[in-house]
């Protein structure tokens, strides 16, 4: 893979740039479709660093509650330092559901406190969220992690810095789970502009994308994230957000028809 690269006699992570072309890439379309709205998108600046927010809280707190087993480190600190590195150890990962989470939270609350067109900004994020997430994706796949199943087809993570997965041929998840999310994020654009599906259409990636990370983690070759019967915390995470995300989609069909009438 190609978990790093060095410019000016730096070290740079390709995760954390893939990151943050998807950021701006998916805060570009974001802003844009605010701004058709509301010919104003400083609100939907602030509002992205409070997705942002949302999404680092959310998705180090989740990753440290599935390392819950080294929570017991705490209890043998002896300086800041020693600190810093059992923080580290614990919270150090992301998982995108908890960052997801997060910022569902914290964007719903902002766009409440100051009295934004809730509708608007849901719908820009349900634009946003997969484009930044697939750009993160093709992050993990230059960084070797999330990588997939031993497999003759893909590809072997050599001299990898980041995980410690051998010389294994695997199959490359994470570019199928970003090609799945590009495609999300195109029908999410074709759907936002039809009426009916105005105001639901960030529920309308929930449902998708729910319904792709479950059966895509059956091709995760990474045991990290923890198995219960079978099936990974995300998988388990995928069906609470499938039932959600349909719930959600029938209340507000069915509030549409009653205001219609």
């Amino acid at each position: 893979m190609f978990p790093i690269f060095i410019l000016f006699g730096r070290e740079f992570s390709m995760y954390a740039v893939m990151s943050i072309l998807g950021l701006l890439c998916g805060g570009f379309f974001f802003c844009q479709k605010i701004r058709r709205k509301t010919q104003d998108d400083t609100e939907a600046i602030f509002f992205l660093l409070v997705l942002s927010g949302g999404i680092l809280i959310g998705g180090h707190a989740l990753y440290g509650l599935t390392n819950f087993e080294k929570f017991p480190l705490f209890l043998n600190i002896s300086s800041f330092s020693d600190f810093i590195r059992v923080l580290n150890e614990v919270f150090g990962g992301m998982i995108f559901y908890g960052g997801l989470i997060g910022a569902y939270i914290l964007g719903t609350l902002y766009v409440k406190i100051k009295r934004l067109d809730l509708q608007l900004y849901m719908d820009s994020a349900a634009l946003f969220a997969p484009i930044f997430h697939g750009f993160a994706r093709i992050g993990c796949f230059f960084g070797g992690c999330c990588y997939g199943i031993a497999s003759k087809f893909g590809f072997a993570a050599s001299g990898n810095t980041i995980t410690d997965i051998g010389e294994i041929c695997r199959f490359p998840v994470q570019l199928l789970e970003a090609a799945l999310n590009f495609l999300i994020a195109l029908v999410i654009y074709f759907l936002v502009k039809r009426e009916n599906w105005q105001g639901k259409a960030f529920y309308v990636y929930l449902a998708l994308y729910a319904f792709i990370r479950f059966f895509d983690e059956f091709l995760r070759g990474d045991e990290i994230r923890g198995f219960i019967f079978g099936f990974s915390t995300s998988q388990f995470i995928s069906i609470f957000v499938e039932i959600f995300a349909l719930i959600m989609l029938f209340i507000l069909s069915f509030q549409k028809r009653r205001r219609k009438t």
